[in-house]
């Protein structure tokens, strides 16, 4: 009896410690990060040596839960690996479409611009895949899913064609009950971690969740639920599924944990929570802690629905007082702002702070924020700080005014004024009421003397309207114009070379700057000069040296060819002298012919033979024919030397 007792407690004890655990995460949606804290950490003790933290695929999927968590992926480090670098490192692992889409999300949720991993643009990658109607295997529909979220996640506009047909394929692919498969042949039907995608690809390319597609796809998920709060499509349930379910239906702008979607009082979250461990990891099917299902996890807890960060390719430009500081392009996903105290200030979006943050790092300047007023308020850049509340620095968005939005409010391609795309973002220094301005020039390559137009417009913040912009100082180098009342000006140069041409005017911010190229005038052309002097007279001989070996009375040597160039511009005469060093042998024996089987005669006999200038040659044989009775007064090595003279012919 008293085994069963304590039995019966050790039973109850167990069950009242799960369902404290479970209930133990605070009731409101989405998490915070402290509440789902145990779940990164986990991840995080499960980190390899060489930076990995699962599989190189499941590597991606922890990148993305870390930074839906605001933690910085590249701080994640195991032997000053980080997960970051060990993804970058296998970069040449992928190899399908989904590995690229994959692969993009979690660079975007690296901060990283996938445009440029290791040298390689991963966007280019994976638009080799689009066929001109959809990605990857046309018949599959989950490499369509992915690839959307991917590109739309990279900051490719929700318009471009490749996304556009990309959303009809998927769009004419629903099934009648709403779902969609993973397959264009819903092959097994309908699933919900398939339809849990779609919704998400949709709803990231612009779908509103109000459309029939998304209505019809939400329907078929909630007619899988049961009194569990979970889904079962047919597949079983599973922490994978009610994560990708939950993610969707945030995405849509639902409650998750609302009535809408609990049944019999449980939700999908409550049913999510029952896979997880109390050291915060999640089982998978197979009721094992498993670093993917515990990468999926987190984001559904915390409310983030695929991609989980947004990134967006924008162009930059900042303009100080006396000059432009940078100009360029940056991709700003999250931004980590540190303020003037030393706070920091993490955004998970991309703003125009994030924006300026990013130019900051790749221009090599400073700025200062300030936040004593509760928002971003930059009040100095590269060292131009503001003047009290008459000047300072403000900033434009498609060079309109953004109302009432700071920088670090202003969410690229999301704020609806201006209108979307973002793609480019002024700062600059002035004072209220300073007017933008921009510049065309009808030809930027021009021949020396041709006259090309500048034309110098800017902003009337009243209408919206671009006017022409009078008596403004219109710069090429160092030389100044004046455009006229209509906002011209012409232009000629006269010399060769590149030209940076832009306008300024007091009370208007400074315009852009375009290259302008000078050309050779028209009707004239022109070529580099080039000229290799050479003497009137010159020769060079060939070999060096000719040794006719061991001789004496009565011999003869071999003969030797000579060769001779004439290096001079001059056709010219050549002739011959001999030098002995230690007797009169070479003087008295040398002997000379035009072939080597010619008519020999001794060199003071040879005369003066023509050779042609610019490289013309000769070649003239030599021999020693010692006499019999030729007395040897020097007996051993002797010396001498032939020279060759030359004269105009």
């Amino acid at each position: 009896m008293k085994k069963a007792s304590l039995l019966i407690v050790l039973i109850l004890l167990s069950i009242i410690s799960a369902s404290i655990y479970s209930t133990g995460i605070a009731q409101a949606y989405p998490y915070s990060k402290t509440e789902i804290q145990s779940s990164l950490d986990w991840l995080r003790n499960q980190q390899n040596p060489d930076g990995s933290i699962g599989s190189f695929a499941i590597s991606s999927w922890v990148v993305m839960a870390i930074a839906a968590s605001g933690d910085d992926p590249n701080k994640w480090v195991k032997n000053e690996v980080s997960i970051v670098q060990y993804l970058k490192n296998n970069i040449n692992a992928l190899l399908t479409c989904n590995d690229y889409s994959r692969f993009i999300l979690s660079m975007v949720a690296a901060g990283e611009d996938p445009r440029s991993i290791n040298g390689v643009d991963l966007i280019a990658k994976l638009e080799s895949f689009y066929d001109g109607t959809q990605f990857g295997d046309p018949t599959l529909l989950n490499d369509d899913f992915w690839a959307v979220m991917a590109l739309i996640s990279a900051g490719i506009y929700k318009d471009d064609p490749k996304i556009q047909n990309s959303i009809s394929f998927i769009k004419n692919h629903q099934t009648a009950s709403g779902g969609w498969s993973f397959d264009v042949n819903a092959t097994y039907g309908p699933d919900v971690d398939s339809t849990a995608a779609a919704i998400m690809a949709l709803i990231s390319a612009g779908e509103p969740p109000q459309s029939e597609f998304i209505v019809k796809a939400l329907n078929y998920v909630k007619s899988t639920q049961d009194s569990t709060g979970g889904f079962n499509s047919g597949w079983g349930y599973s922490a994978e599924t009610d994560s990708w379910a939950i993610q969707a239906i945030v995405a849509a702008g639902q409650d998750p944990t609302s009535s809408d979607w609990t049944v019999d009082g449980k939700n999908p979250v409550d049913h999510l929570l029952t896979y997880r461990n109390p050291d915060g990891s999640f089982n998978d099917w197979s009721n094992s802690p498993s670093v993917w299902t515990t990468a999926y996890a987190i984001p559904a807890l915390l409310g983030k629905p695929y991609p989980v960060i947004k990134g967006v390719k924008v162009n930059i430009r900042v303009e100080g007082q006396y000059s432009t500081i940078w100009s360029g392009e940056v991709f700003v996903a999250w931004s980590n702002i540190t303020d003037k105290n030393g706070v920091p200030h993490y955004y998970a979006e991309p703003t125009v702070l994030g924006a300026l943050d990013a130019a900051s790092k790749k221009g090599g300047f400073a700025y200062i924020v300030d936040y004593s007023y509760g928002l971003a308020y930059v009040s100095s850049i590269a060292g131009e700080t503001a003047s009290g509340l008459k000047e300072g620095w403000l900033f434009r968005v498609n060079y309109y005014t953004t109302g009432s939005y700071s920088a670090d409010r202003f969410i690229l391609n999301k704020v609806e004024t201006p209108s979307s795309p973002h793609k480019y973002i002024l700062w600059y220094y002035g004072e209220w009421g300073y007017k933008v301005t921009r510049i065309y020039i009808d030809k930027t390559i021009v021949q020396k003397g041709e006259p090309f137009t500048v034309s110098v417009e800017y902003l009337d913040d009243n209408t919206g309207s671009w006017l022409s912009l009078e008596n403004a100082n219109v710069y090429a180098n160092a030389t100044t114009y004046l455009t006229n009342s209509t906002g011209k000006t012409i232009i000629k140069l006269y010399k060769e070379g590149t030209y940076i041409v832009y306008a300024e005017k007091q009370g208007f911010v400074r315009s852009e700057k375009i290259q302008v190229t000078v050309c050779p005038g028209a009707g004239e052309n022109s070529s580099n000069l080039e000229v290799t002097l050479i003497p009137a007279l010159s020769i060079e001989v060939s070999p060096n040296l000719i040794n006719f070996g061991i001789l004496g009375p009565g011999d003869t040597s071999q003969a030797f060819a000579l060769h001779l160039v004439n290096g001079g511009s001059f056709n010219a005469k050549v002739s011959v002298t001999v030098v002995d060093y230690e007797s009169t042998v070479f003087q008295d024996c040398l002997q000379l012919a035009e072939e080597s089987q010619g008519a020999w005669v001794h060199w003071r006999s040879y005369g003066k033979k023509d050779i042609e200038g610019h490289g013309g040659t000769k070649t003239i044989y030599v021999r020693l024919q010692i006499p019999t009775n030729y007395p040897t007064p020097v007996i051993g090595v002797n010396t001498g030397k032939i020279t060759f003279w030359l004269e105009p012919a």
